[in-house]
């Protein structure tokens, strides 16, 4: 059985030497260590780097030390192991407090919406031996049963696509730049170019894509790696937000303002937050109908999507289809994408329709109607640069002509 995957958040100005006696203690016990440190390639494209090892990890050590309880990137990689523990209950993840900083830090404004204090947590004090000691005995269980982590699970999908050829595997790696050198996770095997595909920037999979797709895939399997993978497009810290929505179903929700105009990228966002194939999150973009009742019109819509989706609700009455949205979006996140124009006026009243449902608000220009956080609405940060959205639409439109062209 794979070793698992210990993930550890701390800020650059740490004592390294606490840093390092925790890394080497987990990787004498049989765990491998996902540390920037110690990981980290020269001229990887670090926030997305980080985040993948959060998503492939299987538990957790947050080094709370004062530097880092002041860190927005530390801030941010605990929002993105919260969402894990949302998502995952059973996603083993520990604060390990360095002093000054005590247990009342948690309940503090910026920690308590992650309410870490409901987690085991361990001060380290005059006997780091001992703190250390309490990590092993929390993470113990995983050396003994340690499954696949959703990203692991997608890149199996992936994998399971590409061609077995390892001259094409090989080309393929050069296309994304990655090293391949023979050693444990740098061999040229599908389940090592699935996993860079993630990994790779938008620029490179469509290139990588037509590599792969001439050793002999059809156009449904090169769809599916298409589908699988564009969404690690995005940057990650406008995904944290989205899944603290999506995991709590009975709301209430607000609605996720994301500064893009193109209806992909949102549909991309939700893709990525959910780390599933397929999708099993309800994502129903909807379009600008224009007329005067423009919220009756995106109503409509939505009722549209979910009698193409239900065979039962071909015939039923409206009542009776939003009984069943209400139903679903109870159970799993129901994501609308509005289009572009849409004003807060109007998302609101929708929100106040559909409570239960989360509604992505596209747009480059936030009106100041819509300040970045309310009791109805909060921004999704960062904002997306116009050329980067453009990239990476250009991209997926290149991949999507690829797989057109690809042979049935």
């Amino acid at each position: 059985m794979p070793s698992p995957r210990i993930f550890i958040s701390h800020s650059a100005k740490d004592d390294p030497a606490l840093l390092w006696q925790l890394h080497d203690s987990l990787v004498a016990a049989g765990y491998r260590v996902l540390m920037d440190e110690a990981r980290l390639q020269p001229g990887a494209e670090w926030r997305n780097e980080i985040y993948l090892w959060i998503q492939r990890a299987h538990g957790a050590v947050i080094l709370l030390s004062e530097a880092a309880s002041r860190s927005d990137w530390v801030y941010f990689e605990i929002a993105a192991l919260v969402q894990r523990k949302w998502l995952e209950p059973d996603f083993h993840l520990m604060p390990l407090l360095v002093p000054p900083v005590i247990n009342t830090l948690l309940g503090e404004k910026r920690f308590e919406p992650f309410d870490l204090g409901r987690l085991h947590t361990e001060t380290v004090g005059a006997d780091p031996d001992r703190a250390i000691a309490r990590v092993m005995n929390v993470f113990q269980p995983l050396l003994a049963a340690s499954g696949d982590t959703p990203v692991d699970r997608l890149a199996t999908v992936v994998s399971r696509e590409l061609p077995r050829d390892p001259h094409v595997l090989e080309r393929t790696a050069h296309v994304l730049d990655v090293h391949v050198d023979g050693q444990e996770d740098t061999i040229a095997t599908p389940s090592f170019i699935a996993r860079s595909l993630f990994h790779a920037a938008a620029e490179k999979i469509r290139d990588a894509v037509a590599e792969v797709a001439a050793g002999g895939m059809s156009r449904s399997q090169v769809k599916k790696v298409v589908d699988v993978t564009v969404p690690f497009w995005v940057d990650p810290r406008a995904v944290v937000e989205l899944v603290r929505e999506a995991a709590r179903p009975a709301g209430p929700h607000r609605i996720l303002l994301l500064t893009a105009q193109w209806t992909q990228i949102g549909r991309m966002y939700a893709h990525r937050a959910a780390l599933q194939y397929p999708m099993k999150w309800a994502v129903i973009p909807v379009t600008d109908s224009g007329g005067e009742d423009f919220v009756g019109a995106i109503v409509s819509e939505i009722r549209a999507w979910f009698r193409a989706i239900d065979e039962l609700l071909e015939g039923a009455k409206d009542s009776e289809v939003d009984s069943a949205i209400a139903k679903t979006a109870a159970n799993d996140p129901v994501f609308v994408i509005l289009p572009a124009g849409t004003t807060m006026a109007d998302a609101v009243a929708l929100r106040r329709r559909y409570p239960l449902c989360v509604f992505i608000l596209l747009g480059a220009d936030r009106p100041e109607e819509a300040p970045p956080a309310t009791d109805d609405a909060i921004l999704l940060e960062p904002r997306m640069e116009q050329a980067r959205e453009d990239i990476i639409q250009t991209q997926y439109l290149a991949c999507l002509r690829l797989v057109k062209n690809v042979p049935g």
